[in-house]
């Protein structure tokens, strides 16, 4: 992965494709990268620098990320334009092995005069950055400042001298010979007691390897000379030599959610790999099928953040709703103080006084104390205590409603937190929408060039999975969703599942269902559901017929009766089976019903 000694080879095979190449265009599609597309005498290059904590890349795309919506260009993207656009890339380096790499640029401003900029790409994990310096190290821009409060050891800030990450107290091994490396391995005989040992040995003491290398180099000594001194250093070196010199195709281990690469052949991982004609070819393809996965993510987190934010702001809603009517409780006591006052107004001096002691009409043996503001007559005292029950009958009115409106809400919202849990593109999509078009988010930007609706021409598609029996089970994955399969595709005798009482997906099994299938779909019914990770979670099934959704409700709300429940764990052994199970192609159950 992004090591020194791999960020090295990246910047040699950058430095030959774009020595010489002009900066026609920055763009910035997101906060967090710049796409440098870079003019040379035979090709156009787009040159993306990124600092996405999830992912730093610094890479050649074939399909360079574009902004998802219009607007002017940000404050920073004009300043890095001003220094860099039109500029030539002079060099491509990497600096002290370090997982940094920095692009050379010489420019001309605006009085004609060459200036020298370096703009640093560091891939350090989730500390990544992009930063401009000019020729004296002096911080122009960066994508991600730093100030004292988040460090102490160094800021990047415009204006700042640039301080490159606290040094390594490791050896630099380019250049060093076999024999050096076999006299400190001697001196340090713990570091060949295994594979594993050797390799911590190596990113703990040489300047460039990563964790992934290590264990390459380690499993390469043990392979070939054995884990002796002169077989480690042998390895070590040569290592060193394939990553630099190209000696090895580099490999990418697609490996589902832990991709593995480098700049030569990892021996020591088993399983599906490509091997590719340079590094660049190599971070082009593992880039464009990880960013869409990354971008629906990081997409999810930002919605998560914004939605939990309301969530939090209709807690304190729903709180204040309470207190209302927990005060309007008291509103036909204020309609009994009245009457009282009226009725006993011999009693009840004229003013002068804070209550009142009048016989209670219910036991005659007990005496009611009145408030009264002294300031007021009898019959004053009287209308203000009436007028305050009118004021708490209409609040116990408006609270109701308010109450219930907002509870609605908060369960539409969980709901929707919970489906952000497993989207993908196209459901993310569909959700943003839904909330958008309810009002609880900022409907999206305008989308460049013409306008056209997200998946224009046809809807989205509920989830579609089989049972062990051959049925049919199919799962909504947002509110919006969730009414269109239960009210739109779902036939009246199929049979319709929810998790009790709990946020969750609307599931639908097609015809008949066998025990198995039942089981199966409330599984699934409680995986997809705040239940996940319980145990005996509740699900209720009833025909779909006895399914309806109340006029007004948010999206995914419904009611119904004649239900059943069946009580479920969803674990992930039960329910990974059922989830690789999915029909080919699209069942023709799956249509709406003539007429829906």
């Amino acid at each position: 992965m992004f090591d020194g000694l791999f960020v090295a080879r990246l910047a040699a095979e950058l430095d030959r494709r774009l020595s010489g190449g002009q900066i026609q265009k920055i763009q910035q599609p997101d906060d967090d990268t710049l796409v440098f597309f870079v003019r040379t005498p035979g090709a156009t290059y787009a040159l993306v620098a990124s600092r996405q904590p999830e992912a730093p890349r610094l890479y050649l795309a074939h399909k360079p990320p574009r902004r998802s919506a219009e607007g002017p260009p940000s404050p920073r993207l004009q300043r890095i334009r001003k220094h860099l656009q039109n500029g030539r890339i002079a060099a491509v380096t990497a600096l002290d092995l370090d997982r940094i790499a920095a692009v050379e640029v010489e420019a001309t401003d605006e009085l004609g005069d060459r200036r020298r900029f370096r703009l640093l790409v560091e891939l350090t994990g989730r500390n990544a950055n992009v930063i401009l310096i000019d020729a004296d190290g002096r911080i122009l821009e960066t994508l991600h400042p730093v100030t004292a409060d988040m460090s102490r050891y160094r800021q990047i800030l415009p204006g700042l001298l640039y301080v490159p990450p606290p040094p390594q107290d490791k050896i630099d091994p380019r250049g060093v010979p076999e024999e050096e490396w076999i006299a400190r391995l001697r001196a340090e005989p713990e570091a060949l007691r295994d594979e594993t040992a050797l390799a911590e040995w190596l990113t703990r003491r040489v300047r460039g390897f990563g964790p992934l290398l290590a264990r390459e180099s380690a499993h390469r000594a043990a392979r070939s000379g054995g884990l002796t001194p002169a077989g480690a250093a042998r390895a070590l070196v040569r290592t060193v030599d394939i990553v630099l010199a190209g000696g090895e195709r580099p490999e990418l281990l697609p490996d589902g959610d832990r991709p593995a690469f480098h700049a030569l052949a990892l021996t020591h991982r088993s399983g599906p790999r490509e091997a590719f004609d340079d590094v660049l070819a190599l971070l082009q393809v593992h880039y464009e099928r990880i960013i869409p996965g990354l971008t629906v993510r990081r997409e999810a987190r930002a919605l998560r953040q914004a939605l939990e934010a309301r969530l939090g702001r209709l807690e304190k809603k729903i709180a204040r709703h309470r207190a209302t009517l927990a005060e309007a409780d008291a509103a036909e006591r204020h309609r009994r103080f009245g009457e009282l006052i009226l009725a006993y107004q011999y009693a009840v001096p004229m003013t002068g006084v804070s209550e009142a002691a009048v016989p209670d009409p219910d036991d005659p043996d007990r005496t009611l104390r009145i408030p009264l503001d002294p300031a007021l007559s009898p019959a004053e005292n009287a209308e203000r205590h009436f007028r305050r029950y009118q004021k708490l009958k209409a609040a116990r009115a408006a609270a109701e409603k308010e109450l219930e409106r907002a509870e609605a809400e908060r369960r539409y919202l969980e709901e929707a937190l919970l489906y952000l849990d497993d989207a993908d593109a196209e459901a993310l999509a569909d959700l943003k929408a839904e909330l958008a078009a309810a009002g609880l988010i900022a409907p999206p930007a305008p989308a460049k060039g013409p306008a056209k609706k997200p998946n224009a021409g046809r809807e989205s598609r509920p989830e579609r999975f089989l049972s062990s029996e051959g049925a049919l089970i199919l799962v909504g994955k947002s509110g919006g969703q969730n009414d269109r399969l239960t009210f739109q595709i779902a036939r009246p005798d199929d049979l319709w599942l929810h998790a009790k009482n709990l946020p969750g997906a609307h599931v639908v099994v097609r015809g008949p269902a066998g025990e198995a299938t039942l089981e199966e779909a409330a599984l699934i019914a409680a995986y997809f559901s705040k239940g996940r990770h319980s145990s005996r979670v509740p699900v209720d099934y009833t025909p779909v017929k006895n399914v309806h959704k109340p006029k007004g409700a948010p999206p995914g709300f419904v009611l119904y009766r004649g239900e059943k429940t069946l009580f479920v764990t969803p674990s992930l052994e039960r329910v990974l089976p059922i989830l690789a199970r999915r029909p080919d192609e699209r069942s023709p159950a799956e249509t709406a019903p003539d007429g829906a």
